[in-house]
């Protein structure tokens, strides 16, 4: 391709200085974007959209103002001498392949860098003029604004530099920013649009500097240039205005932002189909993420844009290689209630995934920042309902935990409490994948109080228990007073967990001689006597064994019976039903107790409670029991006793 001869880069940039700085006296207000041996100074800084209408400088002027104004309309005198673009370099659509050349590409640029297009757009009509004009005068300028994004990082090298300078240019890269939108998108912001409120808005955030190169490098993936925009001292962008989004949801909305903008309505349209291409904008995201960490740079945190930002976190992460988008965002302040409707909404189901870990592996980095509060600082009402969400998503479609657990060992064991307080068995399983996780840890009340399995337990936790057991938790460890875990159980659901599921042992005994059924029968737990009686296999070698003391299960039921004299009618109910389930199981009993037989000790538990009304529970239960103690032979403790 031949082309005329061109100024270096460097000469073109310094003339196209000195007429920015005698055209356009807003100049003097500007932040400084790129600097190529000089200094080229942006209007206002460019950052955040379209999306929040504010009419400002730019209005429609009446039918009979519509001409071109003849300054704007300038120059393609001025610019025949100053652009380097030829009409050989740039080639027709029909001639050209579908791929063009880098030197087609370059041709783009240059052609968007022409002086004539450094200025300030005119009113609305005027300008519609002064572009139609110069359209016709460059018949590849749209062309040219709609089609190098999509090339520039294919040919970085060849083009990198113009591109930086085109956005070093403030009203280069404003004009060619208006005509990437009325071309890509001119349903919107074309002519043809409904309305003209979308092209305007677009200029007046161009304009007044919230909506800048940043917010545009990032949208459109431009890697490179967006990188070296967020190492500038004076970041542009970093401050997020009423009307403006960040850098961050541009980049995680990619061109859609343009499209979309902040409307919760047109993104739910859009929001789980195909993602557009984010490979470019992954490195933009992160050093986004890491300069809101180091307070260089704001993103959206409450409100409906907060809750936009955690959507389109929450489809980069399910639909993109970097499931911690969602995390890293949700870290750096995000909406947590925004996530939590996500999780309970079960959203993953919206999108068709590959890989079915995917939500496992989102759900249980999210997991991560509960059990680590330093990195997530959330009210305990809202990290309840967190974890709470977490934990039916998990379960409701039996997801597996997966990936590395990223919390310290310091973290680890504080989180290890908080999960048996919150009795969150989602955060233990979690925990348990952590290097520092020991099934036969001793308790977290205190190693006199045996294992965590024995913690688990008498807390009632059976989930947490069975976790454990399944983990290699010791069935038969001992606190400091000989006790195994399942004799410091306190409820059925536990019990049956670890006697019939996990085989725990009925017949152990602690330092004292007494086994499950001397705990509860001294303790009047009905319910685990009924479970004993109609599930345990050794039950009656185990009601025969009697303490150091030499008392059976019965010998502690008839003591607890005693007490219960005189007392409140309901330990006089428990200590009654206790005796009468041990007596139909032919529990045996020592010849005396408390002093005195077993006949009279039970006959004294009979006459130390009133009379019931006939048909009441207690009267049923007094009958019960008379009549499990006649077939055991208890009969004469009864006679002539009135019963």
């Amino acid at each position: 391709m031949i082309s005329a001869p061109r100024e270096t880069l460097e000469g073109l940039f310094r003339r196209e200085t000195l007429l920015i700085t005698l055209r356009l006296p807003l100049e003097s207000q500007c932040a400084n974007y790129y600097s190529l041996n000089c200094t080229v100074h942006c209007p206002a800084q460019i950052s955040g959209p379209m999306f929040f209408s504010s009419r400002s400088m730019l209005t429609e002027t009446r039918d009979g103002e519509r001409i071109a104004n003849p300054e704007s309309d300038a120059s393609t005198e001025d610019s025949d001498d100053q652009s380097s673009v030829t009409a050989s370099d740039i080639q027709s659509p029909d001639a050209m392949a579908d791929q063009p050349s880098a030197q087609v590409v370059e041709a783009w640029l240059r052609l968007l860098l022409d002086p004539a297009m450094n200025r300030e757009p005119e009113e609305f009509y005027l300008e519609r003029n002064v572009l139609r004009k110069y359209r016709q005068a460059h018949p590849e300028y749209s062309k040219a604004a709609r089609s190098w994004p999509l090339y520039a990082i294919q040919y970085w090298d060849t083009v990198g530099p113009i591109v930086k300078e085109l956005f070093a240019r403030p009203f280069n890269c404003m004009q060619w920013a208006l005509e990437y939108a009325r071309e890509t998108y001119p349903d919107i912001y074309g002519p043809q649009s409904t309305s003209n409120d979308a092209i305007l808005d677009l200029t007046d955030v161009l304009y007044d500097g919230t909506f800048t190169p940043l917010h545009i490098s990032a949208a459109l993936g431009l890697e490179p240039v967006c990188l070296e925009l967020m190492e500038k001292t004076e970041l542009s962008g970093a401050l997020v205005c009423e009307r403006a989004v960040s850098p961050l949801m541009c980049a995680l909305a990619g061109p859609e932002i343009f499209t979309c903008g902040t409307s919760q309505e047109k993104w739910d349209k859009v929001m789980s189909s195909e993602y557009p291409e984010l490979g470019p904008r992954l490195p933009v995201i992160r050093r986004l993420l890491e300069l809101h960490r180091q307070k260089r740079i704001l993103h959206e945190l409450t409100g409906p844009k907060g809750r936009l930002l955690m959507d389109l976190a929450f489809r980069a992460s399910v639909l993109t290689p970097d499931h911690s988008l969602l995390k890293l965002v949700l870290q750096g302040g995000g909406d947590v209630k925004a996530v939590i409707d996500l999780i309970l909404d079960d959203e993953f189901i919206s999108y068709e995934l590959p890989d079915p870990t995917t939500p496992s592996e989102i759900l249980s980095s999210i997991l991560d920042l509960v059990l680590a509060p330093s990195k997530l600082n959330l009210v305990e009402t809202d990290r309840q309902f967190l974890i709470s969400a977490i934990q039916d998503a998990f379960l409701r479609r039996d997801r597996e935990i997966i990936g590395q657990v990223d919390i310290t060992d310091t973290e680890f064991h504080e989180a290890l409490k908080d999960a048996f307080l919150d009795d969150s068995i989602i955060c233990l399983r979690r925990l348990m994948q952590h290097p520092c996780f020991d099934p036969n840890a001793p308790s977290l009340t205190g190693v006199a109080n045996g294992t965590l399995l024995h913690h688990a337990v008498c807390d009632g936790l059976a989930l947490f228990a069975d976790a454990i057991v399944g983990a290699g938790g010791n069935l038969d460890a001992r606190d400091h007073m000989g006790r195994t875990p399942l004799l410091v159980c306190n409820d059925t659901e536990t019990l049956s967990m670890l006697v019939m599921e996990h085989g725990a042992n009925t017949t152990a005994v602690d330092h004292e001689g007494r086994n499950l059924w001397h705990y509860a029968a001294a303790t009047m737990d009905i319910p685990l006597i009924m479970w004993l009686a109609g599930h345990d296999s050794r039950k009656h070698e185990n009601l025969k064994t009697a303490t150091n003391e030499g008392d059976t299960p019965l010998d502690l039921a008839l003591k607890s019976g005693l007490e219960s004299v005189g007392h409140h009618e309901t330990a006089w109910v428990d200590s009654t039903t206790v005796i009468q389930v041990l007596i139909s199981n032919n529990a045996p009993c020592a010849e005396e107790v408390e002093g005195m037989s077993a006949q009279d000790a039970m006959a004294k538990i009979l006459e130390g409670q009133e009379r019931e009304q006939p048909g009441s529970d207690a009267a049923l239960l007094r009958e019960l029991f008379i009549t499990a103690a006649n077939r055991q032979g208890y009969d004469e403790a009864f006679s002539g006793r009135g019963f």
